[in-house]
């Protein structure tokens, strides 16, 4: 069995846009981005571990854990590493990486939607108060 995979860097040095949001786009599409990471794979192997390591740096909150196991199987799959479709293993790299930077950029599109939900909800709501600055005092 492999050694798992190190803890991931912090996103505090990803790319950030003026209001301090992460710069998905930049995150995934700059030339020395998530997708163009994927892009150095030689084979299955490396670009199964390359998209895994990428999901656990997306998805490493425990609330989370659900839907990183989800990406991660889906990954296996797409690189021939499902028992239950070994068939995939002969798929060319070619068309591996083309199947896991779709899935990818679904992510990256998720990110960039919830970012502008979340975007318009601090806008509506205004900036959030300190817990009891708006309380009145009974003098």
């Amino acid at each position: 069995m492999a050694a798992p995979l190190p803890l991931t860097p912090n996103t505090d040095d990803w790319p950030r846009l003026g209001d301090g949001r992460i710069d998905w786009d930049r995150v995934f599409e700059a030339k020395n981005g998530l997708i163009a990471q994927l892009n150095k794979a030689s084979d299955a192997v490396s670009l199964r571990r390359a998209a895994r390591l990428i999901v656990r740096q997306l998805f490493r909150r425990r609330e989370d854990a659900a839907v990183r196991y989800r990406y991660l199987a889906r990954i296996d799959t797409l690189t021939g590493d499902d028992a239950e479709a070994p068939g995939d293993r002969q798929r060319p790299l070619a068309e591996m990486l083309d199947d896991v930077i779709w899935l990818l950029r679904a992510v990256k599109t998720h990110r960039l939607d919830a970012a502008k939900t979340a975007s318009l909800a601090q806008s509506e709501r205004g900036p959030q108060a300190f817990p009891g600055l708006d309380r009145t005092t009974s003098s």
